[in-house]
This record gives C-alpha cells, structure tokens and sequence, in this order.
C-alpha cells in the first residue's frame, strides 16, 4: 500500500492561529470581519504572507492578498482555491502502484514524449481536455500539469522494456465543490486488454485515499466509454451533450459521467476488484 500523503488543504483555525499569533494573544478576531479593521495593518499582512509559504512550502503570488476588506474567512478560501487550482502539488505514488497486469508510477521525462507521440495519433480521449489545441512537445508537460494535482503513467508489468502504456490524472479540482477531473490515455495496442481498467481501479482508489473529493467527473465519447467499463458499477452517466465533438470526420455525442466517493467506498464489486489486483 503507498503511504498517505498529508493533504494540502488550509483550514479556517489555522489561519486565525496565525492572525492572532501576530496580532498579540490579548487580540481578539473576527472571521467574518476585515483584518484591517482589527489591527492587521500592512506590515503584519507582510509578516503573515511570509509566515504562510515557510509553513505551506509554496510561494504565494504577492496580490493574492492584496484586498482591504479581507477577511478570515475569504482568506481562508482564497489560499486554498491557490493551492488546488493555481499550482501542481505532487501527491502522485512516490513509488510504483502495482496491480497483476498495470504499474503505475510517476511521471518522467520520456512519458512526456510518449504521450505527445500518442496525441498526434489523434488519440480521442483526451482531445477535450486540452480544447482543441495541441502544444508543442516542450510545451506539453507544462501546459497539463498546470492544472494538474495527481498523475501518473502506466506500464504493462510484466513487460521488461518499460513502455509507456498510458496516462492517467485527476485535474482541474474545485475544493468548495470537492469535485474534480478525470482523464485516462491509452496506448492503442492496449486497449481491449484490460490493463487501463486495472490502472483506473488502482488510480481512482488512491485518488480518494489522499484527498477528501465527493466525485471525479469524466467526459467520454461512445468510443472511449469502454476505458471506464471497469467501474461501471459506480460510474454514472449524469449527461449526454448530443454531436458535440468533431472526431475523425464527424460530430459525436459526448458523455458526462461522475464516480462518487461513498458510491466507490461501498462497491463490493470494486473491492473484490481492488482485492484481486493486488
């Protein structure tokens, strides 16, 4: 099993703790209030944001608190919505998450190219995410892990050469809501062998095991569904956006799904599942 990795989220305590540390223990703050109002004048919001990346180990943008009418609050919000939407935090398997077919492990630098060579082959899949534009293969990484918070690239396991078999992350997450992204990248010699259904029961269970989402949505065209045959049984099609993807010479109909923690953490199916693979 990986070991949990702490969860990057700020809580609304933690900050008053702060507040209060550098206002003088004779303080006494409301959440709901501006800072400024109480006695936090520009020099301790300095001392404050400093204070805040030697704990969180990230650089803050210096106006992301630049507001006179911050509060405890809209504080609280406005460095977590920083941290899960506006930076890659890398909570992706430190070592490899094996199954019985599928490794998956992190990300290096020849996935990248692997993965490029993958979307100029016209790979479906993940066409939507990137919203028609293809980058440059230098730009590529770049350009998905900026809103990327966990991925990592599968292997077939028993294969000694170590090819690249596809992709997987979890992207573009909204902590207010708890919800975020899903995509899976296939390798096209693989599909049918039930290697991506095992990467994305691996996957999924250690995306819910190390941050607190309600569901991960997925988008799929009637070709690429199949990927996520695997956790039928706790995927739900919540929407179908009719012809609504031009793919190889016509528009197809688009499927909104959604697998949903308690639905996930129930599924006998996907325990026994989850059981076998390992």
């Amino acid at each position: 099993m990986l070991e949990r990795q702490p969860l990057r989220v700020v809580s609304e305590a933690a900050i008053k703790g702060i507040v209060l540390n550098l206002l003088g223990s004779a303080h006494t703050v409301a959440v709901d209030q501006p800072l400024e109002s109480q006695g936090f004048d520009s020099l301790r919001m300095f001392e404050f944001h400093i204070t805040l990346e030697e704990l969180l180990s990230v650089p803050l943008p210096e106006l992301l608190l630049a507001d006179r009418e911050l509060t405890i609050q809209n504080l609280t919000q406005r460095i977590n919505d920083f941290l899960w939407s506006g930076v890659h935090i890398d909570f992706g398997p430190k070592r490899p998450l094996s199954g019985r077919m599928a490794e998956l492990a992190p990300v290096v630098d020849n996935d990248w190219n692997a993965l490029y060579q993958l979307l100029l082959a016209d790979d479906a899949l993940v066409s939507w995410r990137l919203e028609g534009h293809l980058p440059s293969g230098e730009e590529l990484a770049m350009v998905i892990r900026s809103d990327t918070h966990l991925d990592a690239a599968f292997r077939i396991r028993r294969d000694p050469s170590g090819r690249f078999g596809g992709y997987i992350s979890v992207f573009r997450a909204n902590l207010y809501d708890k919800i975020a992204q899903l995509s899976i990248v296939l390798h096209p010699r693989l599909r049918g062998s039930g290697i991506a259904g095992e990467a994305a029961l691996l996957f999924i269970d250690h995306a819910f095991a190390i941050f607190p989402w309600r569901k991960l949505c997925f988008e799929a065209t009637d070709d690429t569904l199949a990927l996520y045959s695997s956790v039928q049984d706790v995927a739900e099609i919540e929407a179908t956006l009719k012809s609504h993807r031009y793919v190889r010479g016509r528009y197809v109909d688009v499927h909104l799904g959604a697998i949903h923690r308690e639905h996930w953490l129930a599924s006998e199916r996907v325990r026994n599942l989850l059981a076998r693979c390992r």
